[in-house]
């Protein structure tokens, strides 16, 4: 855990940020990359992302603050300081879609093409912020003494929940936590390995919505088992975690969309004939 890369006077640079701030670059770069093979410019490429980013960032701040609003209300100006961490993935998800449809229908576009495109990056960027998050210690895992776990030091989130929740005993306040599931790291490795196989149907699918279809039953499913392993504070809903139950929303969205790709596909073949 190195939630401090380096200090310049009052200023604090945060490893959440850093790679926060990596992970769009990259995801810029190789969105940039994949759109001009698809025929759309430069300035439509950076115009498209730029709000995209915007609207994920904004999105996924906004939720946090509702989450935690009474702290919010208490401290106001800590609303922008969104490189001490702080972002709700499926907070960003929705904020980046609704970006993406308006901007669709301004430039005339196909929606499904352009949500292809963003959500064939989308998992490298959060993988990088899954690595920001084990830096940060933050959405930590639940108590687990086996092979890969990892201790948290004094003052970390996960020591401070262990602590509330006296799970640690006395004499142990001024060390680390007990010994934790790596669930960001695990969360990094399956973005990761979820990027390279949407990356692969990418290159050679040609039917809008393919992509998009993959990735709501993909990352939904992945974040739904994950939830599992985590040991931070969880809001719950009908007896899942609010993600678990915003993944199965999903899921059920990306069977639909793969449905529908598929009907038309098939209607299509159907008045060829």
């Amino acid at each position: 855990m190195h939630p401090i890369v380096l200090n310049i006077g009052s200023l604090k640079i945060t490893s959440y940020g850093v790679m926060l701030a990596l992970g769009l670059l990259v995801g810029f770069g190789v969105g940039s990359m994949l759109a001009r093979k698809r025929g759309w410019g430069v300035n439509f490429c950076s115009d498209f992302l730029f709000w995209m980013i915007v609207a994920g960032v904004l999105g996924a701040r906004l939720a946090y603050v509702i989450s935690d609003y009474r702290y919010f209300l208490e401290h106001p100006l800590e609303i922008i300081r969104v490189d001490k961490g702080g972002l709700i993935y499926y907070g960003g998800f929705v904020g980046a879609c609704s970006s993406i449809y308006l901007f669709a229908k301004s430039r005339r576009e196909s929606p499904l093409a352009l949500y292809d495109l963003a959500l064939a990056v989308t998992p490298l960027v959060h993988m990088f912020g899954r690595v920001g998050c084990f830096l940060n210690g933050c959405c930590f895992g639940r108590s687990y003494d086996g092979p890969l776990c990892v201790r948290f030091p004094h003052g970390s989130l996960a020591w401070a929940e262990q602590w509330r929740a006296q799970l640690l005993p006395p004499e142990s306040y001024y060390g680390a936590s007990l010994c934790v599931y790596p669930v960001q790291l695990y969360e990094a490795g399956l973005n990761l390995a979820l990027f390279f196989f949407l990356m692969w149907v990418y290159s050679r699918n040609k039917r809008n919505g393919v992509v998009a279809g993959l990735y709501l039953i993909g990352y939904p499913t992945i974040r739904f088992f994950m939830e599992f392993l985590r040991g931070d504070e969880r809001m719950r809903w009908f007896g899942y975690t609010v993600a678990q139950d915003v993944s199965m929303l999903l899921f059920l969205l990306g069977c639909i969309i793969l449905w529908h790709v598929n009907r038309v596909r098939s209607l299509a073949t159907e008045n060829v004939d």
